[in-house]
């Protein structure tokens, strides 16, 4: 029988040329990242098709293979290099910088000069992965083994972009990252017989700062960011296989911010009635930066333009009132994004690039 406990999960990077044209199962060099995972749950759904053929019976005859989706999602801790994975798959720009390139005063921390910390920027902008053809979005390939142990093959799943993307930040508990992938193709490999795992910090909550309308707010208690990217999987005449050939933008991008407020004042309230726009910016240092001037382990998350959706103000008992509020982020004509982050760790090759560092 199979138990979670034993299964593991290999990530690796698609190239541009590995979504575009002709599918590649498998990204160059192969799924290299083994990823520390909370879940997953990719499946493969047919849509098969029923034969509308009358043939003199009750009993329908006959069934043809159809569409079969490749789609799931994977949870992890808010780790500083594997995070950049999930951010890689759901943003339409990454660069790297050396961290002083960008200025200490973007990410609001005193950077060392180091040439072993790179600082990853993730931006939402108008670009295309692949123009064209394969997929709007960069795309991972996931490998996953789900048991018995000692037994079986992996599963595979390649070129999956992340449709979802949610970014969790609760006080009292370590961050967590979600998506929603959508892939072209999936099929089976060896089971791995040396697994190497690595750099388990994350970042936690009492390591966070906050900003709101550009002034250090203490009354944030939790905050889930939400990146949603309207992939839709397409099928072609192709001749190729029965998955999706193309994944492409169906809608708007929409991003999200929601969390936990407690009520001290009432400039957010009246920002929320006066359909009045803020800024939000959160930063995150790892667990073993807290307590120092080091910042190899930082993310920041930067939306220029945030506009509440909901602000309920309650009493709902004698303890603490909060607000539970929601709020769009918006794209900026001064910044040209809705939302930035950067990531900075210690991995020196970009997130184009299939590395485990």
């Amino acid at each position: 029988m199979a138990i979670g406990a034993i299964g593991y999960m290999v990530v690796g990077v698609d190239s541009n040329g590995n979504s575009a044209g002709t599918l590649s199962n498998s990204p160059t060099g192969g799924c290299q990242e083994f990823l520390p995972f909370i879940s997953e749950g990719f499946a493969i759904t047919k849509d098969d098709v029923p034969d509308p053929s009358i043939t003199g019976i009750w009993d329908q005859d006959a069934v043809f293979n159809g569409i079969q989706r490749v789609e799931g999602n994977v949870s992890i801790l808010a780790h500083p290099i594997l995070t950049g994975y999930f951010l890689r798959a759901a943003f339409d720009t990454n660069s790297t910088y050396f961290v002083t390139s960008i200025g200490n005063g973007i990410l609001g921390v005193t950077a060392p000069v180091s040439a072993g910390i790179r600082a990853h920027h993730f931006i939402t902008r108008n670009n295309q992965f692949c123009t064209g053809s394969g997929s709007d979005l960069p795309t991972l390939s996931f490998e996953i083994f789900r048991g018995p142990q000692g037994q079986g093959s992996a599963f595979a799943y390649y070129n999956c972009a992340a449709n979802n993307l949610e970014m969790t930040f609760e006080a009292g508990q370590p961050g967590r990252v979600s998506a929603d992938f959508i892939g072209r193709d999936h099929g089976r490999v060896a089971r791995r017989a040396t697994l190497t795992y690595g750099r388990p910090e994350v970042y936690i909550w009492c390591s966070g700062s906050v900003q709101i309308g550009g002034t250090w707010s203490p009354i944030l208690e939790s905050a889930t960011w939400r990146v949603e990217n309207a992939l839709q999987g397409i099928a072609r005449l192709d001749g190729r296989c029965r998955g999706y050939d193309l994944i492409k933008r169906t809608d708007f991008r929409r991003i999200f911010v929601s969390g936990t407020l407690g009520f001290a004042n009432d400039l957010e309230y009246e920002a929320f009635i006066a359909g009045s726009e803020t800024t939000y910016r959160m930063t995150f240092k790892g667990d073993n930066d807290l307590n120092g001037t080091n910042t190899k382990n930082t993310l920041l998350l930067d939306a220029p333009r945030v506009r509440y959706n909901a602000y309920p103000v309650a009493v709902g008992g004698p303890g603490r009132v909060v607000v539970n509020f929601t709020a769009q982020c918006l794209y900026d004509n001064t910044s040209n994004y809705a939302l930035q982050i950067f990531l900075v760790n210690t991995r020196i090759s970009g997130y184009n690039v299939n590395s485990n560092g």
